[in-house]
């Protein structure tokens, strides 16, 4: 077996948990500022839902990418022990 390709799975599965954790944050907040209408100004910027939820969306698409990569690094690595995917 390939230590590279275990290494990326690694990588890949804890990423994809985080993923899920921010999405998950991402809606509760987003849920939240919505239901509770709040306004904040934070340096002359305005946070409410449509922000937070821009904001974990991007930070939740920045997270996903370095699971994509984990992933690929895997295929890479295990190729040769799959005879289905030669």
């Amino acid at each position: 077996m390939s230590r590279w390709g275990f290494k990326f799975a690694m990588v890949e599965h804890r990423w994809e948990r985080r993923t899920n954790y921010v999405l998950l944050i991402g809606i509760a907040v987003g849920l939240g500022l919505y239901y509770y209408d709040l306004n904040y100004v934070v340096f002359g910027f305005p946070i409410n839902s449509s922000t937070c939820s821009l904001a974990f969306l991007c930070l939740a698409g920045f997270v996903h990418l370095i699971a994509r990569l984990g992933h690929s690094g895997e295929q890479i690595a295990f190729k040769s022990q799959r005879s289905w995917r030669r």
